[in-house]
C-alpha cells in the first residue's frame, strides 16, 4: 500500500480534479452555453467525471509504485490520470448526441392537423400563428420564441480583440403552428432553439443595455464592451419543431429550427457522436495504461 503522504497527495489531486469539473458544472448551469452548444446534460458530465476519478483510484489501490515527493509528482499524477477522466466525459457526450440522432431518426413527419393523435417523437413544419408575443430577453424584439447569446470583451473579458461568450439561452411563449391542414399548439419554453443570430447589438459595458438580459447583469469596468446576438421567430415565420404531444394535445417542443436546418443539425450531431465515441474510447484505453504504468499496476490486457 502507499505511504500516508502518498495517499494524501493522491486524494488532494483527485479532489482538485473533482473541483475542476464541479466548477465547470456551476459555470455551465449559470450560462447555459455549453449545454446549448454541445447538447449534453451537465449531470451526465459529472457522472462520467466521477466514474473516471473512481477508475483512477481503483488502479492506484492495486499499484506497486508510488512516487510522491513533492509538487512535481503531484503534477505528474494529474497529467497521467486526466486522459482516463476525459475519456469518460467524451463518452458521455457521444451517448447524448447518439440519443439525439436516434430521436431525429425515429421522429415522423406529421401534418399539424393530425398531431393530437400522434405517438412518440414527431417533426412538424408549419407557419407561426400567434395572438400573443413577448419581448425577447436580449434585444426586446416582439417574438414567439428566440435564442440569444451574450459576449464580453475588454479587461474583464481577458481579451481586447476576441469576444468571450458568457451567457446563452433559448425560450419563448406558446404559439400555434399551421402547415395548411390545421393548427397545433406548440410550447417552446423548454426547447433548445437553433436560429441564425441575425440581430447584433454592441454597447459599452457602463452604458444603457437593450433588454432584460442586460438589466440583470453585474456591470463591468469602463472600457469593456458587451455584445448581444439574437435570432427570433415571429408571426408568419416557417419553423420545424421536434417534440412530443402531451395529453392535452400540445406539442411539447424539444428542438426548434428554421426549415432545412434540422437535417443539417442531425448530421452534425452524428459526426460529433462518432468523433466523441472514438476519441473517448482511445482516451480510456490509453488512460488506463498510462495510469497503470504510473502506479505500477499489472493489467490483464
Amino acid at each position: 500500500m502507499a505511504s500516508l503522504l502518498g495517499w494524501y497527495v493522491l486524494v488532494v489531486v483527485l479532489t482538485f480534479v473533482g473541483l475542476f469539473f464541479t466548477a465547470s458544472y456551476t459555470h455551465a448551469q449559470s450560462s447555459g452555453d455549453f449545454d446549448t452548444e454541445w447538447n449534453t446534460p451537465i449531470g451526465w458530465l459529472l457522472v462520467a467525471a466521477t466514474i473516471g476519478i473512481v477508475s483512477v483510484g481503483v488502479i492506484g489501490v492495486y499499484g506497486t509504485e508510488y512516487r510522491f515527493s513533492g509538487r512535481q509528482d503531484a503534477w505528474s499524477l494529474f497529467f497521467n490520470t486526466v486522459p482516463l477522466v476525459g475519456g469518460w466525459v467524451a463518452l458521455a457526450v457521444a451517448v447524448s448526441h447518439a440519443r439525439l440522432v436516434d430521436r431525429f431518426r425515429r421522429a415522423e413527419e406529421t401534418p399539424t392537423a393530425t398531431v393530437r393523435s400522434a405517438e412518440g417523437p414527431i417533426i412538424v413544419t408549419g407557419e407561426v400563428e400567434s395572438t400573443q408575443q413577448a419581448n425577447s430577453p436580449a434585444l426586446s424584439q416582439p417574438a414567439v420564441c428566440w435564442t440569444w447569446e451574450f459576449s464580453l470583451r475588454g479587461v474583464a473579458g481577458q481579451s481586447d480583440d476576441n469576444w468571450l461568450t458568457r451567457t446563452a439561452d433559448s425560450g419563448g411563449v406558446p404559439f400555434d403552428l399551421d402547415d395548411g391542414s390545421g393548427s397545433v399548439r406548440v410550447d417552446p419554453r423548454e426547447a433548445t432553439i437553433t436560429f441564425p443570430m441575425v440581430e447584433t447589438h454592441v454597447c459599452p459595458a457602463d452604458g444603457p443595455q437593450p433588454g432584460a438580459v442586460g438589466r440583470d447583469l453585474h456591470r463591468s469596468v469602463p472600457g469593456d464592451e458587451y455584445r448581444y446576438q439574437e435570432g427570433v421567430a415571429t408571426d408568419g415565420d416557417l419553423l420545424t419543431v421536434l417534440g412530443r404531444v402531451t395529453d392535452d394535445g400540445t406539442l411539447n417542443a424539444s428542438r426548434i429550427y428554421r426549415p432545412g436546418m434540422a437535417s443539417t443539425a442531425s448530421r452534425r450531431y452524428a459526426h460529433r457522436a462518432l468523433l466523441a465515441a472514438g476519441g473517448g474510447l482511445v482516451a480510456i484505453w490509453g488512460g488506463i495504461h498510462l495510469a497503470a504504468s504510473y502506479f505500477g499496476t499489472p493489467l490483464p490486457f
